[in-house]
């Protein structure tokens, strides 16, 4: 997971528990229209077809059911519930204010932000930072050409030069968080990146919609879109995809310092994401879940801590 880099403030970690708690989480309800389904007799557990690699398991008791049109009318479902009043047209950017805090290494970190974010017809971002500390707001982002910086309204710098890598990372890092946010907050984005092809259920009612995807950096992953038994509002995001590393030619002994020994063959390792998704509240027409918990891992039993943990405060889209 890539590192975000903004004005923190040391704070005591929150738990996933806690952090829902404070943002009183309530009982997910179902949308008015939204037509429930009826849990079907599955067959054996399988893979769905043309996955050879199996970058995410079928979770126990959950097996391929239907067809790739019925995936197509699954996800056109959960696009549709979102709406609580707006017409169900794709949308191209985000604007919102929002928490971050973050777990890495031992050390948690919190900041609040605001930022505008457009997909089409170009991508282009805006990120506004309070530094309570120092009484200072600071402005960065990108312009479709340019990664730039302001401070307290003083003019603006374009961040062209190597000393200013860390800027132009913290931007790119936004960026990717952004477009990831649009597949969550807006699930028509699905449709437009790749389509999903199987639909799994479990003898209980719940169904997890699988798919692959190209991110904003364009690497290919595999999707499972998690859905309970009692709505339409998907709960759990978890993404996968093949890593394959090489290592270098390794030094033999000084003895024979100019010889190399054949580097070892590539290995291939699976990088995992997970987001949970919650809280979920009609903000401009639309339902989409306030908070947002990420993961490097799979979801599993046991009690483990996101890394991220998403609030969103203040919402609105941006329109084409």
């Amino acid at each position: 997971m890539p590192k975000f880099f903004l004005l923190t403030v040391p704070l005591l970690w929150l738990t996933s528990i806690a952090a829902a708690q404070e943002l009183e989480v309530p009982a997910l309800e179902t949308p008015a229209g939204v037509v429930e389904t009826t849990a079907q007799v599955v067959a054996p557990a399988q893979q769905p077809a043309d996955s050879a690699t199996p970058l995410l398991e079928i979770p126990t008791g959950f097996a391929a059911v239907g067809s790739i049109t019925d995936s197509n009318a699954l996800l056109l479902e959960i696009a549709s519930a979102q709406f609580a009043a707006k017409d169900p047209s794709l949308v191209a950017g985000i604007r919102l204010k929002l928490y971050l805090k973050e777990r890495e290494d031992g050390h948690a970190s919190e900041v609040g932000f605001a930022l505008v974010y457009r997909l089409h017809p170009r991508e282009i971002i805006r990120l506004e930072i309070e530094d309570a500390e120092r009484g200072t707001s600071v402005q960065k982002g990108f312009d479709g050409s340019d990664y730039w910086l302001t401070e307290d309204g003083k003019e603006k710098q374009i961040l062209s030069g190597h000393e200013f890598g860390k800027d132009r990372e913290s931007i790119e890092d936004a960026m990717d968080l952004c477009s990831d946010l649009m597949l969550m907050l807006d699930f028509r984005q699905l449709e437009k990146r790749n389509m999903p092809r199987a639909v799994l259920q479990h003898q209980d009612g719940r169904r997890i919609l699988v798919g692959d995807i190209k991110r904003r950096e364009g690497s290919k992953w595999r999707y499972h879109l998690w859905l309970s038994k009692d709505n339409l509002q998907p709960h759990r995001l978890e993404l996968a995809r093949a890593v394959e590393t090489k290592e270098t030619a390794a030094l033999v002994p000084p003895e024979s310092a100019l010889e190399t020994q054949p580097g070892a063959p590539p290995t291939t390792t699976i990088e995992y994401q997970r987001f949970e998704l919650m809280a979920y509240e009609a903000f401009d027409g639309r339902f989409i879940p306030r908070l947002v918990e990420m993961f490097p891992t799979p979801f599993s039993s046991d009690a483990d801590l996101p890394a991220r943990i998403l609030q969103i405060h203040q919402f609105e889209w941006v329109a084409n």
